[in-house]
């Protein structure tokens, strides 16, 4: 749904909306992401064109690239963030800055 929004120019609007409305539509157990489309169109999605979209050849070839990277990558759940290749654990904001300040103090002795 928001590699479709790109198309628009909304994907930061959708993104933002999605993860706003995310406790409506995400529950863990049966998560019912056709529900999101309720929160996209007030923030101007086309939600037809954007469903016509998502099966377009093209955004099947980015989802089935982001699919190999995250094998290559051995992602496991998300968020799983990297800095500078280097995977980010604990995944907290405190771990984030250490790695970070760890990669700096490496490039910048």
């Amino acid at each position: 749904m928001l590699e479709a929004t790109k198309g628009q120019g909304l994907y930061w609007q959708a993104l933002e909306a999605t993860l706003k409305s995310q406790p409506v539509w995400a529950d863990h157990g049966k998560p019912q992401v056709q529900a999101l489309w309720n929160f996209l169109a007030p923030v101007g999605v086309d939600v037809e064109k954007a469903k016509r979209d998502m099966e377009s050849t093209r955004i099947a070839e980015i989802l089935k690239q982001d699919m190999a990277d995250g094998v290559a990558l051995e992602v496991e759940r998300t968020p799983t963030f990297y800095v500078n290749g280097k995977l980010v654990s604990p995944v907290t904001p405190d771990g984030l800055r250490a790695k970070v300040r760890e990669q700096i103090n490496a490039a910048y002795p």
